[in-house]
């Protein structure tokens, strides 16, 4: 039978989640666990300790993300006009935390695959009422949602060394979310 973790094991192993996010949230920095343990003052055998490499760190990021994002799908679960904002959510994470991007891109493509599906999964119920409330497209589909994330990953891409990237990635990212909207009849 596991032991229970220690308070104090459980409070380092959250610090490091949360000082990881930061680091990950810093454009161009790459992950690393010294940083890591420095910013959420703990030691690097304490990081080790719950994370034995970098990637278990980076996946360990990646499932709290999903979850996070899983909760705030199921706080909105009743409101049709959810779906929008829930994928604005997703890009907005998607531009925020680059490192953690490119870290994922590293990973074999059946593991890729298996975290955006997580996220498609979890935009799939918003995605299916919004159609019939008027707030997307009618034929939009969970097999798009893939194709509205690379769009994006690829804007989001090309620009980074622009000095507007910023901005230019929010443009993209209201556009991608525009062309979702319900088609209107030319007058």
């Amino acid at each position: 039978m596991p032991h229970p973790r220690r308070s104090d094991a459980l409070r380092n192993r959250e610090a490091i989640l949360n000082a990881a996010r930061e680091v990950l949230a810093q454009p161009r920095t790459p992950i690393s666990l010294e940083r890591v343990a420095r910013v959420a003052r703990v030691g690097q055998a304490t990081v080790y300790r719950h994370f034995p490499d970098r990637r278990a760190l980076v996946l360990a990021v990646v499932s709290d993300q999903i979850a996070a994002f899983a909760r705030l799908a199921a706080s909105r679960a009743d409101e049709a006009a959810a779906f929008r904002s829930l994928l604005d959510t997703v890009l907005q994470a998607q531009l925020a935390m680059r490192p953690l991007v490119h870290t994922l891109r590293g990973l074999p493509p059946d593991q890729q695959r298996r975290h955006i599906d997580q996220v498609v999964a979890l935009l799939a119920a918003p995605l299916s009422r919004a159609p019939a409330a008027g707030h997307v497209r009618a034929d939009l589909g969970p097999a798009d949602l893939t194709l509205v994330l690379t769009m994006a990953e690829a804007v989001i891409d090309t620009t980074a060394d622009n000095p507007n990237h910023l901005v230019l990635a929010q443009r993209a990212i209201a556009l991608l979310l525009d062309s979702l909207l319900p088609r209107t009849a030319p007058p």
